[in-house]
């Protein structure tokens, strides 16, 4: 994997020097560092995208609309903790080395989310939204996590482990409660409904709907302090309790 990651830091610095977008670079090293592994993973073992991810286990229409709802709610829940997070780290060692780490990463995305035009947010969506939410899904809710319950682990362990692992390798330390908590849902979604196809749909509206925020909104930053509010996080947060129970019961009630 350093290999890989390695790789991708050169392919980064080459691409820089050519005046590449900073999109098509940033996809292009996700797929070097994530997509090639799985493929390689794939191959070792003899398997194929569709057994790992179970996409056409039949899901009802209704869960569509309930990993809307999950989507939508998520945004209030992860503004929530994360500014919960800035404030009561604000001047602590932690605050001060999550300030630098975030600094860097945030310089990576004002370049990310530079774009203008229709044209440019479909590409954005493409490449920013849809294949994260495919490879990390991948990785993270069928490699991994269906590897932990394989070795005998218990449901609640390896949906933990995975979110823990799935929030740390994002480098946003404000960010880690909310990352790690949709690793959570995401992780309990897939092993009820058997497939992958819902926790990447919820990712990709997450995604999705954070790059139209950049897009479309003259300050995203204002809205995001409006989701962050207690009261909006409150029903948000009951709203995913209602979305998870209504997303699992059925597939609880056809085992």
């Amino acid at each position: 994997m350093a290999v890989f990651l390695y790789a991708s830091a050169l392919l980064g610095l080459f691409g820089d020097k050519q005046g590449w977008d900073p999109r098509l670079i940033s996809w292009l090293q996700f797929i070097l560092y994530m997509g090639i592994p799985c493929a390689i993973v794939l191959m070792i073992f003899g398997q194929s995208p569709e057994s790992v991810g179970q996409y056409r286990t039949k899901q009802p229409y209704t869960h569509y609309v309930w990993t809307l709802v999950l989507a939508l709610s998520s945004l209030s829940i992860v503004a929530f903790l994360t500014q919960a997070v800035e404030t009561f780290s604000s001047g602590s060692t932690y605050g001060l080395w999550a300030d630098e780490l975030n600094q860097a990463r945030m310089d990576t995305l004002d370049k990310l989310l530079d774009f203008h035009g229709k044209k440019a947010l479909i590409i954005a969506l493409l490449t920013m939204a849809l294949t994260p939410a495919l490879l990390e899904e991948f990785v993270f809710r069928g490699i991994i996590l269906q590897s932990l319950r394989n070795t005998g682990l218990s449901m609640g362990l390896s949906i933990f482990i995975q979110a823990l692992l799935f929030a740390v390798i994002h480098l946003s330390p404000y960010e880690l409660p909310g990352i790690f908590l949709s690793g959570i849902v995401m992780g309990y979604l897939a092993l009820e409904t058997g497939s992958l196809l819902l926790p990447t749909l919820f990712h990709f509206l997450f995604n999705g709907f954070t790059l139209w925020a950049q897009f479309e909104l003259t300050h995203p930053e204002d809205l995001e302090r409006e989701l962050a509010q207690p009261l909006i996080a409150l029903i948000a947060s009951l709203a995913l309790t209602f979305a998870l129970f209504k997303l699992t019961r059925f597939s609880s009630s056809h085992e």
